[in-house]
């Protein structure tokens, strides 16, 4: 999970991939010293041909 976030993959993405609530992903990652992006920085690094949220 971390490497995929780390990757660019976003939180809900994740929660998706996982079936698990986006809260609990958010939690786990600041839990673990995940350094968090904003929501700009989010948008910069989607990959190219990611469909939108």
């Amino acid at each position: 999970m971390i490497k995929r976030y780390r990757d660019g993959e976003s939180v809900a993405s994740l929660a998706r991939a996982f079936q698990i609530d986006r809260r609990w992903v958010a939690y786990r990652l600041d839990d673990w010293g995940v350094p968090r992006r904003s929501q700009s920085e989010a948008v910069s690094t989607r990959r190219p041909g990611a469909r939108p949220l």
